[in-house]
């Protein structure tokens, strides 16, 4: 607001607030250019990416992305491993817009990565947002990591219940491949003989 008044750039503040250094001033004026970050501030947020904060990482997130970093999908995989749940959450939202970021191995990986029940959860639920199959193998994925967490047989029952609602092609091949490793790994975990495919 004072920016405003005196006829000046608001980012000019922020930034000069950054580059003093740590300090309580510097994690407000990072929140405020997380919203209006550019090109040039990209080096500036770069630090704050790997912040212990969660605050702090997500601001430095939403402005790498807006500045344009290079490898954004990238950067969204390294934060889905924070232990922060808020940082997993805006990956996960601002992952939607990243071509080539969600994949099963992307969220499988931060699957075994995840420290609480709650950032599991917000990682099994994502995989609504890949096909169908991949889905699937990711949900084994999870499975094979924690055979007995019953967000992941929650999950596993959501995807059966799905049929008819969520189509994707499946190939003769890739069939019997999800049917072999269901297969293999139903003495372990006999809940899986039911899955519909």
């Amino acid at each position: 607001h004072a920016a405003r008044q005196l006829d000046m750039d608001a980012r000019a503040v922020f930034r000069d607030a950054i580059d003093r250094g740590e300090s309580p001033w510097n994690r407000h004026a990072l929140q405020a250019l997380g919203d209006c970050a550019d090109a040039e501030d990209l080096d500036r947020l770069q630090p704050w990416l790997h912040h212990p904060a969660g605050e702090s990482r997500c601001a430095a997130l939403r402005g790498a992305l807006r500045a344009g970093i290079d490898d954004p999908a990238g950067v969204l995989r390294e934060a889905l491993t924070s232990p922060s749940g808020k940082v997993v959450s805006l990956a996960l939202k601002l992952g939607a817009t990243v071509p080539s970021f969600m994949t099963r191995d992307t969220l499988a990986g931060a699957f075994a990565a995840a420290t609480s029940g709650a950032t599991r959860k917000r990682l099994l639920d994502a995989t609504h947002r890949i096909d169908r199959w991949s889905a699937l193998d990711c949900l084994l994925d999870c499975l094979t990591q924690a055979a007995h967490d019953e967000d992941v047989l929650t999950a596993l029952r959501a995807w059966a219940n799905e049929t008819g609602n969520r189509f994707a092609p499946l190939s003769a091949a890739r069939r019997l491949s999800l049917l072999a490793r269901i297969d293999a790994m139903t003495p372990h975990t006999m809940h899986l003989a039911w899955l519909p495919i």
